[in-house]
């Protein structure tokens, strides 16, 4: 029993690290990912062949998106976190629908995301999205 509340007391803090990424990236506040990002986080690009690193390109990144994208929908199933140490894996099931110009897009995937604990708090170390399907509407 007190190994399970132990866990517990990692994951749901990964979890609430999760829900405050999204928010922050969706509702345009972006100030509030300057604490949830490692300095020299790495954001790999769905095909694995590009990556951004550091903090200031990744929000970079969520701000170039949000400026072109128009989000209508937006959710995440939960996710499956794994823990190494003072590391965390978590695989987030995700689907979104935004519009870019007169293109709709409904995609869904799996983001891909490594928290690494630093100064006895998390932050997000490395991201990336795999198994995207687009359905155009």
């Amino acid at each position: 029993m007190y190994q399970i509340k132990a866990i517990m007391e990692i994951i749901d803090p990964i979890k609430q690290l999760i829900e405050q990424l999204n928010e922050a990236w969706s509702e345009k506040k972006y100030d509030q990912l300057d604490n949830l990002l490692d300095d020299s986080v790495i954001f790999l690009s769905p095909d694995l062949k590009n990556s951004i690193q550091g903090k200031s390109s990744a929000i970079k990144s969520y701000q170039d998106f949000m400026e072109k994208a128009i989000v209508s929908f937006y959710k995440t199933d939960q996710p499956s976190i794994n823990l190494l140490k003072d590391t965390a894996i978590a695989v987030c099931p995700f689907e979104i629908k935004y519009q870019i110009s007169d293109q709709m897009n409904h995609e869904t995937g799996t983001e891909i995301l490594i928290f690494q604990k630093k100064d006895n708090h998390w932050v997000l170390g490395w991201r990336t999205i795999c198994n995207i399907k687009t359905i155009f509407a």
